[in-house]
């Protein structure tokens, strides 16, 4: 009979585990063209942009819905706060990408409406952010993510999303947001 028991409780315990969805990584700038699309199929968020001409410049998009849209046929859809400013198609040139270790690789090339050019090497998805950056010097990489809580590693174990807001971290918990500081001086209180 504790067998039984013990059996029962083995069950209930194991059968109400979460099960984590695995993580993706997968570098792409040197995959085929068929892969490199397969992955990026689908809406991404941009949730921050790091490098440049600052190359420690650091802007997160957490408080704006910029999200890129890649569809069917080499389509690509761009939108901020709902306001689609790119409609188009990518042709993608193989050549050597910047900063790709000299390795040959699928460029994405596109305009916006504004005939604004955009080129861009695909990196890859790591961590379950895809991370692109301009086929140029002074690259710009761009993070982007799908459940729109990239920055959320900071502070896991908390029910929490951490956003880096100018030269300071603020916390959200929930819809409320306090910084840091703020943060520690209630928590001391306490």
């Amino acid at each position: 009979m504790k067998n039984v028991i013990l059996l029962l409780v083995g069950v209930f315990i194991f059968s109400s585990c979460k099960k984590e969805k695995p993580t993706i990584n997968i570098t792409l700038y040197n995959k085929p063209l068929a892969t490199i699309q397969l992955y990026l199929g689908g809406k991404w968020k941009l949730a921050y942009e790091k490098g440049g001409i600052c190359s420690t410049c650091l802007i997160c998009f957490n408080n704006v819905n910029y999200t890129w849209q890649f569809g069917r046929g080499n389509a690509i859809k761009q939108s901020f706060n709902g306001a689609v400013f790119t409609d188009t198609t990518i042709r993608w040139i193989r050549d050597l990408g910047e900063y790709t270790g000299n390795d040959s690789t699928f460029i994405m090339n596109f305009y916006e409406k504004r005939l604004y050019p955009y080129s861009y090497v695909v990196d890859g998805i790591f961590n379950d952010s895809l991370q692109l950056h301009d086929n140029g010097s002074d690259p710009v990489y761009y993070h982007f993510s799908k459940s729109n809580l990239l920055c959320d590693n900071l502070c896991r174990s908390f029910e929490t999303h951490w956003l880096l807001k100018e030269t300071e971290f603020w916390c959200r918990v929930h819809s409320f947001e306090v910084t840091m500081e703020k943060l520690i001086q209630s928590v001391a209180t306490l």
